[in-house]
This record gives C-alpha cells, structure tokens and sequence, in this order.
C-alpha cells in the first residue's frame, strides 16, 4: 500500500473512532453491519418510537352543545396509565371542552369524560393524548364534533317542530307518522302508515299522509289524548296525495291545508264549519306541487309549476299563480306574506312589492343549494351548504342580512351530516334528517 493510502486510511479510523462511527468514510457502499448507535436519533424521536402513540378514532365521535360527563372511548396506540387526553381547536387545547378525567383501559384504549359548554363552537375537534409523564404525544385529526343536533330515536324524518319543541315525521320503520315532545323526550305513534309534515303550534294536530299504503292526504287531531285520523278527499283521477301544510285557528283546528294529488297537481282543502267537512280546491298551474310548510298566515303558498311558484288569494275563495323564475322552487313564506324563500340556480329569496308584485330573485351568499325554510323574523335554513373542514357540506341557518351562515351540526366525521326540513315560526328550533350509521335517523336542532 502506499503511504499516501496508508496515511489516508490511518486518518480515517481517527475520525470514525472520534465520531463514534456517527460517519463512515467509505460513501459509496452501506457497511454490513450496523454503524449508527443511539446518539443518531434525538431522544424524543427514540421515545416516539418506542411508544408508537396514536390517536385513531374516538366513540362516540360527537358531542352536544351543553352535554355533561360524556364518556368518550379513545383508541389509538402506545397509551400509559399517566396517559391525558386534551381536545383541540385550531391548535390549541379547547376550553368550552372540559376533561374531568382520563382512564387508562389498555395500550389502544382510554375512557375520557368530558362536559361540553353550551356555548362551544359549533366544529369539529382534534383530539390529543399525552403519555409519559407528557414525554410523548398523540394528535388525532378531527376526530370529535361538537354538534347541537339530536337525535330522536325511534324516527327516520323530522319534517316540522314548533317553537314548544313538539315535533311530527316518518318513523324509523320508513313508514308511519310520530309525535314527539323535545321538553319530555315523549314519542307516540299517530298512525303506522303516512308521514307527518307540519305540526300545528298547539302541538294538537298534525297533517301528511295516512290510509293504505300511507299514500293519501290525512289530517290527526288530538281528541281527548288519542290521535284520530282523517282522511282529506281527493279527486277522481288522482292515485294517491300528500297534506304539507296547515293555516290553524286560535284553538289549533286547521282551517286551511295545502298539498298534492298526484295525477291532478296542487290543491288546497278548506275546513267548512257548518257541514263540518272539508272542500277541495285545485290550484292553478300544470304540473304544479305546494311545498312543504310553504304558508303565510293570509294563506299565501309557495312551491313550484315550471319554476318557483307563488300562489295568492284573489279575494273569492280562488288562488292567482305567479311563476318567479324558469327553475326551482319557493320553499317557505315568511308568516307575514312580505318575503319568499327558495332556490334557483342557487339559495334565493323575493320580497313582496305594491300590486301583488315580487321582486326579482335576491341571492344568498355561501354557495348552498338552496333555502329550504323561513321563520317569522326572517331566519332561514338552507342545505348543502360548503364548510371547509374535511370537504363535507352541511345544513345551516342565517340571520337578516344573510351576510354569513352558521352551520348546523352533524353526527361526527364519518359524513353524517345533517338535511334540514324546516323552522319553528320563532326560529328556536329546526328539524331534518340525517344518515348514522348507514340509517336515517330523525333529528332536530335546538338554536340560539
């Protein structure tokens, strides 16, 4: 060898030695055995990996607005019995989120119980695990929702709730219209057959469909605590129809109801007290649809013929129709008659003019589908509206001037958001559906 080799190679095991093999000098080929101890990797990065903390999923993944001592399972990887979990926001651990206890069930699992403020934003929430000694951490992406949405179970479809918080729908059977009470947790069965669609603001009767097959129009009154049926009449060409709407007296008895007969269009039935029965009317407009819940307390309907559709009293028992637009529909009136809500290419809404005028289409802000209801102050409800957080739209409720939405809450983030039906008149409460667990489940919304 020569000497310029030798003095190089000599040089060499100088700096390996001085290194602690932390380098070789040889680049060109990785040597067969191991050259890199310990002092290679930093401390936390060799407890991290020790340890493998994770934080996968947590059950249940959701959380109401004002809930208390809620049990939330964590599962993940590498968890001690020091372990604490933390819910975050934006970063930062979440103080409407209160952690009064973490229990240590095994390495993948931990019981956290948790309060929730009533006045916690409406999102969703990371979820941090620390363990040893707050040496390691675990961060699991949003994987809690704060939410002010509830389920009622034992229902598929929440169609109408007023402002005492009793509300009307499908039953979880896919078939039959309920009735329940938010201030008892009460569900009751008005008939086995039909949907209920609007719900009186007594909480005393209720209108939707019934009969064989649930296919026809029905009206339930209340009669000395036991729901009785019946059924509305509907023309000789028409197979089968849906009530959807109901203008009521000061004791709750429906004087007007508005709906569909399919094979005929829109219609509307009208109570007649000295016959004490009903008289059916058919709308103007082919083919034509009265929307639900679509009512002002003069009687104006909204819906949709070949566009959205605003039907008004002439004055003689008969109903003047106004087509607004070449698509969409009218899907609420403001209980004053002064403001129609709906969609067209997007969420929209008309105001009334002088002369039974409507003005052109006013858009809404927020790239929602569309508005599907109104209360008396002007709040609305709209659908499919885009929120950033992980891609997913969700139903939302806006203020007057509608410059920003705020979003109704879901079930979690496995997409169980929610569909909105309809308002109370004050706007306290909303109802709607949503999929959990690959099943509709009837839902409502208590709002601020």
């Amino acid at each position: 060898m020569h000497a310029e080799s030798r003095r190089s190679t000599a040089g060499c095991a100088s700096v390996v030695l001085a290194l602690l093999w932390v380098v070789g000098c040889d680049t060109a080929r990785e040597p067969s055995g191991p050259t890199r101890g310990p002092a290679m990797i930093p401390p936390g990065a060799v407890a991290a990996k020790a340890t493998g903390l994770t934080v996968t999923a947590s059950n249940p993944s959701f959380g109401e607005q004002g809930q208390t001592n809620e049990q939330v399972t964590i599962t993940g990887t590498g968890f001690t019995a020091d372990s604490k979990a933390a819910w975050l926001r934006n970063g930062v651990v979440d103080t409407t989120i209160t952690v009064t206890s973490t229990q240590y069930v095994s390495p993948t699992t931990l019981t956290a119980t948790i309060s929730i403020s009533s006045k916690s934003p409406v999102d969703y929430r990371d979820i941090r695990v620390t363990a040893n000694g707050g040496r390691t951490q675990g961060i699991g992406s949003l994987l809690f929702e704060v939410t002010q949405a509830v389920q009622i179970a034992g229902t598929s479809w929440v169609r109408s709730i007023n402002d005492n918080g009793e509300a009307t729908g499908t039953l979880a059977s896919g078939d039959g219209v309920f009735y329940y009470s938010v201030q008892t947790g009460h569900l009751e069965t008005v008939s086995t057959t039909g949907t209920g669609y609007d719900i009186s603001t007594t909480g005393t009767t209720i209108v939707g469909s019934g009969g064989v097959g649930g296919g026809f129009p029905y009206v339930y009154v209340r009669v000395g605590g036991a729901w009785q049926g019946t059924a509305l009449p509907i023309g000789p060409t028409s197979t089968s129809g849906i009530a959807r709407l109901m203008l009521t007296d000061g004791t709750g008895q429906a004087v007007l109801i508005g709906g569909i007969e399919y094979g005929t269009g829109a219609v509307t039935w009208t109570w007649q007290a000295a016959s004490g029965s009903w008289k059916r009317s058919v709308l103007p407009g082919n083919p034509a649809e009265v929307r639900h819940r679509a009512v002002s307390a003069s009687g104006i309907l909204g819906g949709t013929t070949s566009g959205p559709a605003v039907w008004m009293p002439n004055g003689t028992g008969g109903y003047t129709v106004t087509t607004l637009a070449n698509a969409g529909a009218v899907n609420g009136v403001r209980w004053d008659g002064g403001m129609l809500v709906g969609f067209t290419s997007g969420p929209v809404y008309w105001l009334a003019q002088p002369g039974g005028r409507w003005s052109a289409p006013v858009a809404v802000a927020g790239g929602c589908f569309g508005i599907k209801d109104i209360a008396d102050a002007g709040r609305i409800i709209l659908n499919d509206c885009p929120f950033r957080t992980k891609g997913q739209t969700f139903a939302a409720y806006a203020d007057a001037p509608y410059a920003s939405l705020s979003r109704l809450g879901g079930f979690g983030p496995q997409g169980n958001v929610g569909f909105a039906s309809g308002i109370s008149r004050g706007g306290h409460f909303a109802a709607g559906n949503a999929t959990v667990n690959n099943q509709s489940v009837g839902i409502y919304w208590t709002l601020p």
